[in-house]
């Protein structure tokens, strides 16, 4: 039977959290501000969901929110209204709705995935390790990086989810993991899952690597930036096959002062690829990536730790700012006095590289290879 095409009346009480002003070093609570929307009338093909779970990770900054809307970011949620013939009442979904208890999304133009929830997996999961930061990391390695057997793979990190992540699904494919961490409790995990580790709180990575790596390194995913990655990238080759995932080092820091050191001015004078992309570049494969991901959970070849999502609605800017708060704590800023005539970096997706040197139109992986890595 077909639809009608006539909307129906709804009456959805909704509450949002918005941007109250603009993020400054150090975020607080009068940044967010909350309100009350109705969603009154569902179109053919819109849905109504009702959100469980909201990402309260850190990376909801690197997608600003402009002064006055909804804080950005992704929500696991529960169809509780449908005009759509692929998405029943009671489906659960994950969807770009940011911080909002109901939303009424159009599948045509809303970005929208159906999941199916495992009673051994919290909600939060999908959020982080089968959701887009999963997502990225899992496209970074296998079509960025392209791993063989053997390869060296130095990862740094100084939160566990994404150097953990990266390294174990590396060594699944024979690659030996060097992971610069810092703490006790990193060390202490990377230890654990067979890294061969480099607290870099007391060693100088780049020596340290040098010895462990005579041949130079195969693969380097950066996270940290600044003073950290100057050092290293005197220890890769040419031909390292280099992704820039983040500028934890420099967190918070733009725009208060010059970043110390720029580590590209060193890759434009020696003709280094770094590479950087965006995990929305391979959407048609979203599906068969989290297949395979949820396999090697489940066959304990990846230990994950959730952290990325928020269950309580009212209390989420505070969570917000913990997380946030904690980061700086551990991260730290690298800057130098404002006489400096270093570059600065200020945007971590092409930090001061030019754009000859950045390959930011990765190829999709056809199905053929997709097959190759039985997904």
């Amino acid at each position: 039977m077909a639809l009608s095409s006539k909307p129906s009346i709804v009456n959805f009480k909704s509450d949002v959290w918005l941007q109250n002003q603009e993020f400054g070093l150090q975020i607080r609570k009068s940044d967010f501000r909350r309100q009350t929307e109705h969603i009154r009338r569902v179109g053919e093909r819109q849905l109504v969901v009702q959100a469980i779970c909201w990402d309260k990770n850190k990376s909801i900054l690197l997608y600003p929110t402009a002064v006055g809307a909804p804080v950005g970011g992704e929500q696991v949620a529960r169809v509780v209204f449908s005009r759509h013939p692929h998405f029943e009442k009671g489906q659960m979904v994950v969807c770009g709705k940011g911080w909002r208890t109901f939303s009424l999304i159009d599948p045509t133009k809303d970005l929208v995935r159906k999941i199916e929830c495992s009673e051994s997996f919290p909600l939060a999961i999908y959020l982080g390790v089968l959701g887009h930061p999963g997502l990225m990391l899992y496209f970074s390695l296998f079509e960025v990086c392209e791993p063989d057997k053997g390869d060296v793979m130095v990862v740094n990190g100084n939160r566990g989810f994404e150097f953990a992540m990266l390294g174990q699904m590396a060594k699944i494919y024979g690659c030996k993991v060097i992971a610069c961490v810092q703490g006790q409790e990193l060390v202490d995990f990377a230890r654990s899952v067979k890294f061969t580790t480099v607290n870099i709180k007391r060693l100088d990575a780049a020596t340290v690597i040098s010895n462990m790596a005579p041949k130079g390194i195969d693969i380097y995913v950066d996270f940290l930036g600044a003073k950290f990655t100057h050092s290293i990238l005197r220890c890769l080759r040419p031909d390292t096959r280099t992704v820039i995932l983040g500028d934890n080092a420099t967190y918070r820091a733009q725009g208060v002062g010059d970043v110390s050191p720029s580590p590209y001015r060193f890759v434009s004078s020696v003709n280094m690829r770094v590479n950087t992309h965006s995990v929305f570049d391979y959407l048609p494969f979203f599906d068969k990536a989290i297949d395979e991901i949820t396999d090697w959970i489940n066959h304990d070849k990846i230990i994950y730790k959730v952290n990325a999502g928020g269950v309580n609605f009212d209390t989420l800017p505070q969570e917000f700012i913990m997380t946030t708060t904690i980061n700086q704590r551990k991260q730290g800023y690298e800057k130098v006095n404002q006489n400096s005539n270093i570059h600065r970096s200020t945007n971590y997706r092409s930090p001061g590289l030019p754009k000859t040197l950045v390959n930011t139109a990765p190829r999709l992986l056809s199905r053929a290879q997709m097959s190759k890595k039985n997904i």
